[in-house]
Protein backbone atom coordinates (compact mmCIF):
# COMPACT_ATOMS: atom_id res chain seq x y z
CA UNK A 1 0.00 0.00 0.00
CA UNK A 2 1.29 3.44 -0.92
CA UNK A 3 0.31 6.54 1.10
CA UNK A 4 0.12 9.32 -0.93
CA UNK A 5 0.78 12.62 0.51
CA UNK A 6 -0.08 16.12 -0.75
CA UNK A 7 0.46 19.84 0.05
CA UNK A 8 -2.12 22.20 1.00
CA UNK A 9 -2.84 25.69 1.64
CA UNK A 10 -3.61 26.03 5.62
CA UNK A 11 -4.49 30.09 6.89
CA UNK A 12 -1.79 32.27 6.96
CA UNK A 13 0.21 31.52 9.72
CA UNK A 14 -0.40 35.22 11.27
CA UNK A 15 -4.25 34.17 11.55
CA UNK A 16 -3.32 32.39 14.34
CA UNK A 17 -1.12 35.01 16.71
CA UNK A 18 -2.39 38.47 14.82
CA UNK A 19 -4.02 41.11 17.32
CA UNK A 20 -5.96 43.37 15.33
CA UNK A 21 -6.75 39.92 12.97
CA UNK A 22 -8.64 38.01 16.25
CA UNK A 23 -10.29 41.53 16.88
CA UNK A 24 -12.22 41.03 12.99
CA UNK A 25 -13.12 37.76 13.61
CA UNK A 26 -14.58 38.27 16.99
CA UNK A 27 -16.39 41.11 15.09
CA UNK A 28 -16.94 39.12 11.87
CA UNK A 29 -18.17 35.16 13.69
CA UNK A 30 -18.73 36.13 17.41
CA UNK A 31 -20.40 39.11 17.90
CA UNK A 32 -22.26 39.37 14.65
CA UNK A 33 -25.27 36.72 15.47
CA UNK A 34 -26.45 34.60 18.56
CA UNK A 35 -24.38 32.17 20.58
CA UNK A 36 -25.06 29.26 22.60
CA UNK A 37 -23.10 29.99 26.24
CA UNK A 38 -24.69 26.62 27.42
CA UNK A 39 -28.19 24.55 28.40
CA UNK A 40 -31.39 25.65 29.92
CA UNK A 41 -30.53 22.73 33.00
CA UNK A 42 -27.93 24.72 33.76
CA UNK A 43 -30.16 27.61 34.86
CA UNK A 44 -33.03 25.44 36.45
CA UNK A 45 -34.55 28.22 38.34
CA UNK A 46 -35.30 31.65 38.55
CA UNK A 47 -32.49 33.34 40.11
CA UNK A 48 -29.75 30.60 38.39
CA UNK A 49 -27.24 32.00 36.67
CA UNK A 50 -23.81 30.83 34.61
CA UNK A 51 -21.38 33.59 33.46
CA UNK A 52 -19.94 33.07 29.47
CA UNK A 53 -17.40 34.66 27.88
CA UNK A 54 -17.62 35.51 24.50
CA UNK A 55 -14.79 36.73 23.00
CA UNK A 56 -13.79 39.48 25.39
CA UNK A 57 -16.74 39.77 26.49
CA UNK A 58 -18.72 38.15 29.72
CA UNK A 59 -22.29 37.50 29.97
CA UNK A 60 -24.34 37.03 32.64
CA UNK A 61 -27.30 34.20 31.92
CA UNK A 62 -29.91 33.86 34.59
CA UNK A 63 -34.32 33.17 34.62
CA UNK A 64 -36.28 35.68 35.32
CA UNK A 65 -39.14 35.29 37.90
CA UNK A 66 -41.31 33.53 35.21
CA UNK A 67 -38.78 31.61 34.05
CA UNK A 68 -37.34 33.00 31.03
CA UNK A 69 -33.71 33.09 30.31
CA UNK A 70 -31.97 36.42 29.81
CA UNK A 71 -28.68 37.60 29.75
CA UNK A 72 -26.63 41.04 30.62
CA UNK A 73 -23.23 42.11 30.24
CA UNK A 74 -20.97 40.74 33.17
CA UNK A 75 -20.54 44.35 34.21
CA UNK A 76 -21.98 47.27 36.55
CA UNK A 77 -23.02 50.16 33.75
CA UNK A 78 -22.34 53.15 37.00
CA UNK A 79 -18.90 51.67 37.96
CA UNK A 80 -17.42 49.32 35.27
CA UNK A 81 -16.98 46.81 37.72
CA UNK A 82 -18.04 42.65 37.74
CA UNK A 83 -21.43 41.70 38.77
CA UNK A 84 -20.88 37.97 39.06
CA UNK A 85 -17.11 36.41 40.60
CA UNK A 86 -18.70 32.94 40.30
CA UNK A 87 -19.13 30.96 36.71
CA UNK A 88 -22.30 29.54 38.36
CA UNK A 89 -24.67 30.82 41.17
CA UNK A 90 -28.38 31.73 42.43
CA UNK A 91 -29.24 35.45 43.04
Amino acid sequence: MTLLTRTEATLPATWYYDADHYERELEAVWYRDWVCVGRQEEIPGPGDYLVAEIGTQRVIVTRNSEGVPKAWHNTCRHRGSLLCESLRGHF
